[in-house]
């Protein structure tokens, strides 16, 4: 493609000068009037379209950005070569997010990168006060603050830090009335929400991360083994929540976390019963 535009300016070059040149000389009556310049500016944009990042007529502009949607689109790739797998419990909505925002930048591509941006604060947000005691967090303000102090505190790659921003920089853009192609905008949106499943993987991770490790003796692990366990839970019903208390051995307790993201309640607490 680059050889076929660099042939094609270097002929619009010789014919242009040639034309130059017998318009000069007034040989064969050639005359070059303002139509044929104007003509021959629209051929000479054209062959340059690929390489053209920005228009702009007095107040009018318009953004054309394939190369850094293409930046974006290997920048991810490479750190994320394929769809991440969650390791830990899925978070509830994870996969929803992404997919939601997929299937709507084919209808209104605004629309979904607007989505997207609110995606990706809220999961920065919540990796950033599960890594931060919440007595000492000072929030930071905007994604872009999010992605600076998670990165410092190593909680996201350096490699991506700047995909991730850069995200965001686009969804901005477009939610603020840049113009951005469909093809442009798809693209961000499939990277942005490989991002953004990325992100949920951190922080199922990191919500799971032990705060201590301690050992014990075995006396010890053989009564946790044997001993009851008083279990609060709660079904958040419409009209009248309840609130809902079980003693369970240990094995009831495995039976009842089995499958648990799919019950229509929440724990909210568990205690082991002095004896």
């Amino acid at each position: 493609m680059k050889n076929i535009v660099l042939k094609g300016l270097w002929t619009v070059a010789g014919v242009t000068l040639l034309l130059l040149v017998l318009h000069t000389t007034r040989v064969l009556a050639i005359r070059v009037d303002n139509t044929s310049v104007l003509l021959l500016v629209i051929v000479i944009t054209c062959l340059l379209a690929p390489w053209l990042t920005k228009i702009r007529f007095g107040e009018f502009e318009v953004e054309i950005g394939p190369k850094e949607v293409r930046r974006l689109k290997k920048t991810v790739e490479k750190h994320i070569p394929e769809p991440t797998e969650v390791k830990s419990v899925p978070m509830a909505g994870r996969t929803t997010a992404a997919q939601a925002i997929t299937d709507l930048v084919v209808i209104d591509p605004v629309l979904a990168l607007a989505k997207l941006r609110i995606e990706l604060e809220r999961v920065l947000s919540a990796l950033y006060e599960v890594a931060e005691a919440p007595e000492k967090a000072t929030h930071p303000v905007g994604a872009g603050g999010l992605v600076r102090r998670l990165t410092n505190m190593e909680r996201i790659p350096r490699e991506l830090s700047s995909a991730i921003a850069e995200v965001v920089q686009l969804c901005n853009r477009a939610i603020h009335g840049e113009d951005v192609r469909a093809p442009q905008a798809e693209t961000i949106a499939n990277q942005g929400a490989r991002l953004l499943e990325y992100l949920y993987n951190q922080l199922s991770e990191f919500q799971l991360e032990p705060k201590d490790v301690q050992g014990i003796h075995k006396d010890e692990l053989s009564k946790y083994i044997k001993a009851k366990y008083r279990v609060v839970t709660v079904i958040p019903y419409v009209d009248k929540p309840v609130r809902i208390t079980r003693v369970l051995n240990q094995e009831a307790l495995d039976r009842l976390l089995e499958g648990y993201e799919e019950y229509g309640e929440f724990i909210v607490e568990v205690s082991k019963i002095a004896k």
